[in-house]
């Protein structure tokens, strides 16, 4: 038996200790004993539990301290195990167990999922996946990185004018904190998406219906990621068959506006020429969209289905829309 690796000792009074810091799960014990309490804060720097903490202790706590997760049962990981050096098995073991939160990053690295469009945003979105565990990263974008795509820890000067496919995977492989075993994957003329766990579309002012209706036909799970001048939204979640599509919100705001259909012609035409990427919102968007990946790749579904976010310059504060299946799109058709 030994102290979790992260564990949180707060001494409250002179004979009361607390726990943890998440009201989800911190505890408070008091009436301590001075040896109780000499012995519960020096857990914290303890890699094993010692006969004599055992003893100052007393089985009453123990028991307490286990059922709270601050003892681990076994031998401790060494020091160059990735359970103890991984952060996000080390955060999720706080919501399950610590074996749990290793069983999340083995799930992830098993996951396969496309990132559609690689520049500012896109490029955060892949790094933050590959750093999270995620197995495999499918990245397509035939563009190249220009000036505005540089800063927020993705492109440098030095990728000025290299293609944003191969510089995106070379900045994943050069990342010290991503995951060895991820491996990241162009995407071919004529490959299947079907294989794919998920995928981000990153686009300016709509999607292209031509990317949305393959996904769709696959069967295959993706989230928008839309830009406009000064904001961006993330999702809806499209879960073909099961939830609404970007073709229902496209004819949800041909209800409200006839000439929209027109614009997103335009749109389409245009593709991402005037597409500019603001500091704050590729980083909030790229952390959300990240987020909503990982709890696909875990089997968390969402709360809610049809959950767009919306996040706007200048307060940069995300604001939530639901959207519906609209009654003239077939989407329902899909699974």
């Amino acid at each position: 038996m030994h102290p979790r690796p992260d564990l949180i000792m707060l001494q409250c009074a002179e004979d009361e200790v607390q726990i943890g810091l998440d009201p989800r799960w911190s505890i408070r014990m008091n009436s301590l004993t001075p040896q109780q309490l000499a012995a519960l804060l020096s857990l914290p720097a303890s890699p094993i539990l010692s006969p004599q903490q055992r003893k100052d202790i007393g089985e009453t706590l123990l028991h307490t301290l286990q059922g709270a997760g601050a003892l681990l049962p076994g031998p401790p990981a060494s020091a160059d195990e990735s359970a103890l050096l991984n952060p996000d098995a080390r955060g999720w073991a706080h919501l399950c167990s610590h074996a749990r939160g290793n069983d999340v990053i083995d799930r992830r690295a098993r996951g396969t999922t496309g990132v559609l469009g690689l520049g500012r945003t896109g490029v955060r979105i892949a790094q933050g996946l590959a750093t999270a565990g995620v197995g495999r990263l499918i990245l397509d974008d035939d563009r190249v990185v220009q000036r505005k795509d540089l800063g927020l820890g993705g492109y440098s000067l030095q990728h000025v004018g290299t293609p944003r496919r191969s510089s995106s995977a070379q900045l994943i492989a050069d990342n010290a904190l991503t995951s060895s075993d991820c491996r990241t994957v162009p995407l071919r003329t004529g490959d299947s998406l079907s294989a794919l766990d998920v995928v981000v579309v990153v686009g300016f002012g709509t999607l292209d219906p031509g990317i949305t209706w393959r996904l769709m036909a696959e069967g295959v799970a993706h989230l928008p990621v839309i830009w406009g001048e000064a904001s961006v939204t993330v999702g809806p979640l499209v879960l073909p068959g099961r939830t609404a599509c970007w073709q229902c919100i496209d004819l949800a705001r041909r209800d409200a506006d006839h000439a929209w259909p027109l614009l997103v012609a335009q749109l389409v035409a245009a593709g991402t020429r005037n597409f500019v990427e603001e500091s704050t919102l590729a980083g909030i968007a790229a952390a959300l969209t990240v987020g909503h990946v990982l709890g696909v790749l875990d089997g968390r579904p969402p709360t809610r289905h049809g959950v767009m976010t919306e996040i706007r310059l200048p307060g940069a504060e995300p604001q939530q829309s639901v959207w519906q299946p609209h009654p003239e799109c077939g989407c329902h058709t899909f699974n």
